[in-house]
Protein backbone atom coordinates (compact mmCIF):
# COMPACT_ATOMS: atom_id res chain seq x y z
CA UNK A 1 0.00 0.00 0.00
CA UNK A 2 1.54 3.39 -1.32
CA UNK A 3 2.82 5.37 2.18
CA UNK A 4 0.56 9.09 2.28
CA UNK A 5 2.30 12.07 2.51
CA UNK A 6 1.90 13.16 5.87
CA UNK A 7 3.08 16.57 7.98
CA UNK A 8 5.05 15.53 10.42
CA UNK A 9 3.03 15.97 13.73
CA UNK A 10 6.17 17.65 15.55
CA UNK A 11 4.97 21.09 12.68
CA UNK A 12 3.53 23.70 13.98
CA UNK A 13 0.53 25.75 13.27
CA UNK A 14 -0.13 29.39 13.02
CA UNK A 15 0.64 31.06 16.02
CA UNK A 16 -0.92 33.43 18.19
CA UNK A 17 1.14 36.49 16.68
CA UNK A 18 0.46 35.24 13.22
CA UNK A 19 -3.73 34.83 14.11
CA UNK A 20 -3.87 38.14 15.54
CA UNK A 21 -1.83 39.72 12.36
CA UNK A 22 -4.20 38.35 10.06
CA UNK A 23 -7.11 39.51 11.85
CA UNK A 24 -5.50 43.09 12.14
CA UNK A 25 -5.02 43.11 8.18
CA UNK A 26 -8.71 41.72 8.13
CA UNK A 27 -10.20 44.77 9.92
CA UNK A 28 -8.01 47.51 8.03
CA UNK A 29 -9.13 46.03 4.81
CA UNK A 30 -13.11 46.33 6.19
CA UNK A 31 -12.57 49.39 7.51
CA UNK A 32 -11.20 50.72 3.93
CA UNK A 33 -13.96 49.29 2.46
CA UNK A 34 -16.56 50.87 5.03
CA UNK A 35 -14.73 54.23 4.09
CA UNK A 36 -15.53 53.55 0.80
CA UNK A 37 -18.96 52.92 0.66
CA UNK A 38 -20.09 55.90 3.11
CA UNK A 39 -17.79 57.74 0.89
CA UNK A 40 -20.28 56.30 -2.40
CA UNK A 41 -23.32 56.81 -0.16
CA UNK A 42 -22.43 60.28 0.46
CA UNK A 43 -21.77 61.20 -2.88
CA UNK A 44 -24.95 59.84 -3.78
CA UNK A 45 -26.97 61.72 -1.23
CA UNK A 46 -24.82 65.03 -2.26
CA UNK A 47 -25.78 64.20 -5.93
CA UNK A 48 -29.50 63.73 -5.27
CA UNK A 49 -29.42 67.35 -2.78
CA UNK A 50 -28.33 68.79 -6.12
CA UNK A 51 -31.20 67.40 -8.31
CA UNK A 52 -33.85 67.91 -5.56
CA UNK A 53 -32.89 71.80 -5.39
CA UNK A 54 -32.74 72.10 -9.25
CA UNK A 55 -36.33 70.85 -9.04
CA UNK A 56 -36.83 73.24 -6.81
CA UNK A 57 -35.92 76.21 -8.92
CA UNK A 58 -37.41 74.94 -12.02
CA UNK A 59 -41.23 74.41 -9.93
CA UNK A 60 -40.48 78.27 -8.58
CA UNK A 61 -40.51 79.24 -12.55
CA UNK A 62 -43.38 77.87 -12.97
CA UNK A 63 -45.27 79.44 -10.39
CA UNK A 64 -44.23 82.93 -12.01
CA UNK A 65 -44.97 81.68 -15.26
CA UNK A 66 -48.27 81.20 -13.84
CA UNK A 67 -48.43 85.31 -12.41
CA UNK A 68 -47.14 86.84 -14.82
CA UNK A 69 -43.54 86.21 -13.91
CA UNK A 70 -43.95 87.23 -10.47
CA UNK A 71 -41.45 86.31 -8.09
CA UNK A 72 -43.27 83.66 -5.28
CA UNK A 73 -43.64 85.59 -2.35
CA UNK A 74 -41.12 84.61 0.32
CA UNK A 75 -43.35 85.21 3.71
CA UNK A 76 -47.26 85.93 3.81
CA UNK A 77 -48.48 86.91 7.16
CA UNK A 78 -52.31 85.82 8.11
CA UNK A 79 -53.33 89.32 7.35
CA UNK A 80 -51.73 89.77 4.32
CA UNK A 81 -53.16 86.19 2.80
CA UNK A 82 -56.78 87.54 3.93
CA UNK A 83 -56.37 90.98 2.59
CA UNK A 84 -55.11 89.47 -1.16
CA UNK A 85 -57.88 86.36 -0.37
CA UNK A 86 -55.40 83.82 -1.36
CA UNK A 87 -55.81 80.19 -0.58
CA UNK A 88 -53.43 76.91 -0.23
CA UNK A 89 -54.35 73.72 -0.89
CA UNK A 90 -52.75 69.99 -0.06
CA UNK A 91 -52.77 67.85 -2.23
CA UNK A 92 -56.30 66.40 -1.34
CA UNK A 93 -57.68 69.61 -1.75
CA UNK A 94 -58.35 70.43 1.54
CA UNK A 95 -57.31 74.42 2.60
CA UNK A 96 -53.81 74.94 4.32
CA UNK A 97 -54.93 77.18 7.48
CA UNK A 98 -53.25 80.33 7.29
CA UNK A 99 -50.90 79.79 10.25
CA UNK A 100 -49.31 77.52 7.90
CA UNK A 101 -49.35 78.72 4.37
CA UNK A 102 -47.03 81.86 5.73
CA UNK A 103 -43.73 80.40 4.22
CA UNK A 104 -43.38 78.96 0.60
CA UNK A 105 -43.78 75.19 0.95
CA UNK A 106 -47.30 74.98 0.17
CA UNK A 107 -47.41 77.31 -2.56
CA UNK A 108 -44.63 75.42 -4.38
CA UNK A 109 -45.48 71.72 -3.66
CA UNK A 110 -48.71 72.00 -6.45
CA UNK A 111 -45.58 72.42 -9.24
CA UNK A 112 -43.55 70.02 -7.58
CA UNK A 113 -46.88 67.06 -8.00
CA UNK A 114 -47.38 66.92 -4.17
CA UNK A 115 -44.22 64.81 -4.11
CA UNK A 116 -42.59 65.24 -0.63
CA UNK A 117 -39.18 63.41 -1.04
CA UNK A 118 -37.88 66.50 -2.75
CA UNK A 119 -38.53 69.03 -0.22
CA UNK A 120 -38.46 66.29 2.94
CA UNK A 121 -36.10 63.50 1.84
CA UNK A 122 -33.31 64.26 3.91
CA UNK A 123 -35.64 63.73 6.96
CA UNK A 124 -36.00 60.25 5.40
CA UNK A 125 -39.69 61.29 4.21
CA UNK A 126 -41.48 58.78 2.19
CA UNK A 127 -44.12 59.14 -0.23
CA UNK A 128 -46.49 58.90 2.72
CA UNK A 129 -45.48 61.83 4.53
CA UNK A 130 -48.25 63.16 6.21
CA UNK A 131 -48.25 66.50 5.02
CA UNK A 132 -51.97 66.85 4.54
CA UNK A 133 -54.67 69.42 6.36
CA UNK A 134 -56.00 66.15 7.93
CA UNK A 135 -54.88 62.76 9.40
CA UNK A 136 -56.71 59.51 8.23
CA UNK A 137 -59.08 59.80 11.21
CA UNK A 138 -60.33 63.54 10.02
CA UNK A 139 -58.65 65.17 12.39
CA UNK A 140 -56.77 68.34 11.83
CA UNK A 141 -52.63 66.96 11.37
CA UNK A 142 -50.91 70.27 12.71
CA UNK A 143 -47.84 68.09 13.20
CA UNK A 144 -47.49 67.54 9.98
CA UNK A 145 -48.37 70.70 8.40
CA UNK A 146 -45.76 72.18 10.89
CA UNK A 147 -42.97 70.08 9.38
CA UNK A 148 -43.86 70.96 5.89
CA UNK A 149 -44.44 74.22 6.34
CA UNK A 150 -41.31 74.89 8.51
CA UNK A 151 -38.24 72.34 7.82
CA UNK A 152 -38.00 71.87 3.95
CA UNK A 153 -34.38 70.95 2.47
CA UNK A 154 -34.23 74.39 1.27
CA UNK A 155 -34.69 77.72 2.36
CA UNK A 156 -35.79 80.60 -0.05
CA UNK A 157 -34.19 84.27 -0.42
CA UNK A 158 -37.46 84.93 0.94
CA UNK A 159 -36.67 88.83 1.73
CA UNK A 160 -35.08 89.82 -1.43
CA UNK A 161 -37.04 87.49 -3.80
CA UNK A 162 -40.55 87.99 -4.05
CA UNK A 163 -40.66 89.67 -0.45
CA UNK A 164 -41.47 89.50 3.31
CA UNK A 165 -45.12 90.78 3.53
CA UNK A 166 -45.99 91.49 7.26
CA UNK A 167 -49.58 93.63 8.25
CA UNK A 168 -49.48 97.21 9.08
CA UNK A 169 -52.67 98.44 11.25
CA UNK A 170 -54.92 95.78 12.42
CA UNK A 171 -58.48 94.44 11.47
CA UNK A 172 -60.00 95.85 8.70
CA UNK A 173 -57.06 98.95 8.42
CA UNK A 174 -54.39 96.42 7.95
CA UNK A 175 -52.23 97.13 5.05
CA UNK A 176 -50.18 94.59 3.55
CA UNK A 177 -46.01 96.15 3.41
CA UNK A 178 -43.17 95.27 1.51
CA UNK A 179 -40.04 94.67 4.12
CA UNK A 180 -37.57 96.64 3.01
CA UNK A 181 -39.89 98.21 0.79
CA UNK A 182 -39.05 101.92 1.24
CA UNK A 183 -35.29 101.77 2.41
CA UNK A 184 -32.54 103.14 0.51
CA UNK A 185 -29.05 102.16 -0.99
CA UNK A 186 -26.24 104.42 -2.07
CA UNK A 187 -25.44 103.44 -6.20
CA UNK A 188 -21.55 103.37 -7.20
CA UNK A 189 -21.67 106.72 -8.32
CA UNK A 190 -23.10 108.15 -4.80
CA UNK A 191 -26.62 108.40 -5.79
CA UNK A 192 -29.09 108.02 -3.43
CA UNK A 193 -31.56 105.63 -4.19
CA UNK A 194 -34.74 104.49 -2.61
CA UNK A 195 -36.86 101.45 -2.69
CA UNK A 196 -35.70 98.98 -5.82
CA UNK A 197 -34.25 96.52 -3.25
CA UNK A 198 -36.88 93.80 -3.60
CA UNK A 199 -37.05 91.48 -7.11
CA UNK A 200 -40.58 91.15 -7.76
CA UNK A 201 -40.60 89.65 -10.77
CA UNK A 202 -38.43 87.62 -12.20
CA UNK A 203 -37.04 89.56 -14.97
CA UNK A 204 -36.55 92.41 -12.63
CA UNK A 205 -33.08 90.08 -12.07
CA UNK A 206 -30.20 91.56 -12.89
CA UNK A 207 -27.47 88.33 -13.06
CA UNK A 208 -29.94 85.96 -12.58
CA UNK A 209 -26.63 83.38 -13.21
CA UNK A 210 -25.74 85.04 -9.40
CA UNK A 211 -28.58 85.63 -7.70
CA UNK A 212 -29.37 82.67 -5.76
CA UNK A 213 -32.67 81.28 -5.00
CA UNK A 214 -32.57 78.74 -2.61
CA UNK A 215 -29.85 77.15 -0.46
CA UNK A 216 -29.51 74.63 2.21
CA UNK A 217 -30.60 76.64 5.84
CA UNK A 218 -30.86 76.70 9.40
CA UNK A 219 -32.54 79.06 11.60
CA UNK A 220 -29.24 79.24 14.47
CA UNK A 221 -29.03 81.33 17.63
CA UNK A 222 -26.19 83.35 18.16
CA UNK A 223 -22.83 81.63 18.54
CA UNK A 224 -20.12 79.65 17.02
CA UNK A 225 -20.65 76.83 14.77
CA UNK A 226 -18.41 74.26 12.85
CA UNK A 227 -18.45 73.26 9.18
CA UNK A 228 -21.76 71.62 8.88
CA UNK A 229 -21.87 67.23 8.35
CA UNK A 230 -24.86 66.54 9.90
CA UNK A 231 -26.79 65.83 6.82
CA UNK A 232 -30.50 65.30 8.92
CA UNK A 233 -29.95 68.68 10.38
CA UNK A 234 -33.51 70.33 10.30
CA UNK A 235 -33.65 73.20 7.66
CA UNK A 236 -35.50 76.53 7.69
CA UNK A 237 -38.06 77.86 5.23
CA UNK A 238 -35.74 80.67 4.32
CA UNK A 239 -32.36 82.16 4.57
CA UNK A 240 -30.92 85.04 4.36
CA UNK A 241 -27.68 86.35 3.86
CA UNK A 242 -24.64 87.76 5.90
CA UNK A 243 -26.47 91.11 6.43
CA UNK A 244 -29.85 91.91 5.92
CA UNK A 245 -30.65 95.36 5.71
CA UNK A 246 -28.51 97.15 7.99
CA UNK A 247 -28.03 94.26 10.46
CA UNK A 248 -25.07 91.74 10.09
CA UNK A 249 -26.78 88.39 10.85
CA UNK A 250 -23.84 85.99 9.89
CA UNK A 251 -19.76 86.18 8.86
CA UNK A 252 -17.41 83.48 8.43
CA UNK A 253 -15.06 83.45 10.98
CA UNK A 254 -11.17 83.85 10.92
CA UNK A 255 -7.85 83.57 12.74
CA UNK A 256 -6.21 80.91 15.10
CA UNK A 257 -8.80 80.41 17.91
CA UNK A 258 -11.82 81.74 18.63
CA UNK A 259 -13.04 82.72 22.38
CA UNK A 260 -9.46 83.05 23.65
CA UNK A 261 -9.34 83.47 27.46
CA UNK A 262 -13.52 84.06 27.40
CA UNK A 263 -14.42 85.93 30.67
CA UNK A 264 -17.43 85.02 32.81
CA UNK A 265 -20.64 86.35 33.77
CA UNK A 266 -22.98 87.61 31.17
CA UNK A 267 -21.54 84.97 28.61
CA UNK A 268 -24.14 84.34 25.78
CA UNK A 269 -24.53 81.88 22.92
CA UNK A 270 -22.98 78.56 21.90
CA UNK A 271 -20.01 77.02 20.45
CA UNK A 272 -19.76 73.60 18.99
CA UNK A 273 -23.02 73.08 20.58
CA UNK A 274 -22.01 74.24 24.17
CA UNK A 275 -22.83 77.08 26.34
CA UNK A 276 -20.15 80.15 26.29
CA UNK A 277 -20.61 80.59 29.85
CA UNK A 278 -19.56 76.78 30.48
CA UNK A 279 -16.28 77.73 28.66
CA UNK A 280 -14.84 80.68 31.02
CA UNK A 281 -11.17 81.02 30.82
CA UNK A 282 -10.94 78.96 27.97
CA UNK A 283 -9.05 79.23 24.64
CA UNK A 284 -10.92 77.58 21.81
CA UNK A 285 -8.49 76.83 18.98
CA UNK A 286 -10.00 76.30 15.32
CA UNK A 287 -8.91 75.85 11.96
CA UNK A 288 -9.17 79.54 10.52
CA UNK A 289 -12.86 79.57 8.41
CA UNK A 290 -14.02 76.51 9.47
CA UNK A 291 -16.69 77.97 11.30
CA UNK A 292 -19.72 80.16 11.03
CA UNK A 293 -20.57 82.83 13.55
CA UNK A 294 -24.02 83.73 13.83
CA UNK A 295 -24.48 87.06 15.85
CA UNK A 296 -28.13 87.62 14.91
CA UNK A 297 -30.61 84.91 15.51
CA UNK A 298 -32.06 83.94 11.79
CA UNK A 299 -32.19 81.24 9.31
CA UNK A 300 -28.60 81.19 7.92
CA UNK A 301 -26.95 78.89 4.84
CA UNK A 302 -26.43 75.11 6.46
CA UNK A 303 -23.09 73.44 5.09
CA UNK A 304 -25.23 69.94 5.12
CA UNK A 305 -22.37 67.87 3.29
CA UNK A 306 -19.04 69.45 4.26
CA UNK A 307 -18.21 72.93 3.48
CA UNK A 308 -20.26 73.83 1.23
CA UNK A 309 -23.71 75.16 0.54
CA UNK A 310 -26.35 73.37 -2.90
CA UNK A 311 -27.61 76.34 -4.15
CA UNK A 312 -30.34 77.53 -6.60
CA UNK A 313 -30.12 80.56 -9.18
CA UNK A 314 -32.62 82.28 -10.54
CA UNK A 315 -31.71 81.21 -13.74
CA UNK A 316 -31.96 77.35 -12.93
CA UNK A 317 -27.80 76.37 -12.05
CA UNK A 318 -27.14 74.15 -9.54
CA UNK A 319 -23.66 74.80 -7.81
CA UNK A 320 -22.01 74.26 -4.62
CA UNK A 321 -20.76 77.52 -2.61
CA UNK A 322 -18.51 78.20 0.41
CA UNK A 323 -19.32 80.46 3.32
CA UNK A 324 -17.20 83.02 1.79
CA UNK A 325 -18.80 82.99 -1.64
CA UNK A 326 -22.30 83.72 0.37
CA UNK A 327 -21.22 86.55 2.03
CA UNK A 328 -20.98 88.53 -1.38
CA UNK A 329 -24.42 90.34 -1.04
CA UNK A 330 -24.54 90.54 -4.63
CA UNK A 331 -25.35 86.62 -4.79
CA UNK A 332 -29.08 88.09 -2.54
CA UNK A 333 -30.04 91.30 -4.61
CA UNK A 334 -30.20 93.65 -7.56
CA UNK A 335 -28.77 96.60 -5.01
CA UNK A 336 -25.24 95.45 -4.34
CA UNK A 337 -24.50 94.70 -8.07
CA UNK A 338 -24.48 98.41 -8.28
CA UNK A 339 -24.30 99.52 -5.15
CA UNK A 340 -21.58 101.63 -3.57
CA UNK A 341 -18.78 99.97 -1.54
CA UNK A 342 -17.60 96.65 -1.19
CA UNK A 343 -20.35 93.98 -1.78
CA UNK A 344 -19.49 92.05 1.19
CA UNK A 345 -20.22 94.58 3.64
CA UNK A 346 -22.98 96.21 1.27
CA UNK A 347 -26.17 97.44 3.33
CA UNK A 348 -29.22 99.67 2.49
CA UNK A 349 -32.06 100.96 5.07
CA UNK A 350 -34.63 99.17 7.00
CA UNK A 351 -37.67 101.45 6.26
Amino acid sequence: MPSQSRRPASAPGFTIVEMLVVVAVIVALMGLLLAGLQSAQRTSRRTKAASDIRQVGQAWMQYASTYGDACMPGYLDDGVQAAWKVKFKDKSGDRVPAAYARTYPYRLLPYLDHSPDILFGYLEATDDFAYTVKNADGAQNDAGMDVASSQPAFGYNAFYLGGWWTTQGSGADGVPTLTFGNGSWTSSDGTPVRGRIVATKVGGVSQPDQVICFTSSIFREPGFYKDESEERAIGAAWVVPARLGETEIWRPSVGEAIGVQLGGGALVGEIFGQPLADLAGSTIPAAAGSLLEVLSPQAVPLRRFGSACVAAHVDGNVNFLSIGDLQDMRRWMNPALSGQGNPNSFSHTDE
